[in-house]
């Protein structure tokens, strides 16, 4: 399979403090599911906007991030603009904070259409409609019509999942995608994304703290502590024959690997 994504020495950090990323190397190829997985303030969640280009104009880079071959580190804001959404997309932990309360759900989504595509209206409302269906909002019209706050929290999430893959992006980084959301309703959804990017063959790369998700959708793992990635390989390999201490306390920490609780 065609490599999709390459880091190479990547580290980031702020006003010349420690890094929060720190020398973390990887490569993932094209349709895997990837889980990094770690406690908060372990560097996840900067890793991903260090990917998208969202880190604050404080940070500091080395290395190289690499998108099929090429270097996004060298890019400028107009270029990453670009790349955002047809090449790279994110799903944000909480997607109702990203939406404005005072517009509906239609108007915005058919905006963020608008930024990437030349289509008539008509059709950029079909392939709305069409998506939420595939994310399991079954009445469309409704959804379209409806302010932000009219809207569950799982709802939300499935709008910013449909959202971030209209435009079939080849790589989908998600950032904590159901940590807003009830316990219920977490492993519903999280099934439901790794579905969907196996069915719009998308590459993912999903952080989360829970190491339940990684042992049950993933094909690899990373594990990532004090920002360095200590734990890197296939979900089998990192489940079953951890190499380093903390990942074994992060196991240790889950009763039972096939309880649908954890998933």
């Amino acid at each position: 399979m065609e490599e999709v994504l390459a880091l190479e020495h990547f580290s980031v950090s702020y006003d010349g403090r420690r890094s929060v990323v720190d020398d973390v190397s990887l490569s993932i190829r094209q349709g895997e599911i990837v889980t990094i997985v770690g406690e908060s303030g372990s560097g996840k969640s900067t890793l991903l906007h260090g990917i998208q280009g969202l880190l604050p104009k404080t940070a500091a880079e080395k290395g190289r991030v690499l998108l099929f071959g090429k270097d996004l580190t060298g890019l400028d804001e107009a270029q990453r603009r670009k790349m955002r959404g047809e090449k790279i997309a994110m799903i944000f932990q909480d997607t109702g904070r990203y939406m404005n309360p005072t517009r509906r759900i239609g108007k915005q989504y058919t905006d963020f259409l608008k930024q990437h595509m030349h289509a008539p209206v008509q059709e950029l409302l079909e392939l709305e409609r069409k998506m939420l269906h595939k994310v399991h909002l079954t009445d469309p019209e409704r959804v379209l019509s409806s302010y932000p706050f009219e809207l569950s929290g799982g709802m939300r999430q499935r709008v910013g999942i449909a959202m971030a893959l209209s435009l079939k992006p080849e790589l989908l980084l998600a950032d904590e995608p159901t940590s807003a959301l009830d316990v219920t309703v977490q492993a519903q959804v999280v099934k439901e994304l790794a579905a969907l990017c196996r069915e719009e063959g998308a590459t993912i790369i999903l952080v989360t703290h829970n190491m339940g998700v990684a042992a049950n959708i993933s094909d690899r793992v990373g594990v990532m502590r004090n920002g360095q990635l200590v734990e890197w390989g296939s979900a089998q390999e990192v489940i079953r024959h951890p190499f380093d201490d903390y990942t074994k306390r992060l196991l240790a920490s889950i009763v039972e690997l096939n309880d649908p609780q954890l998933v």
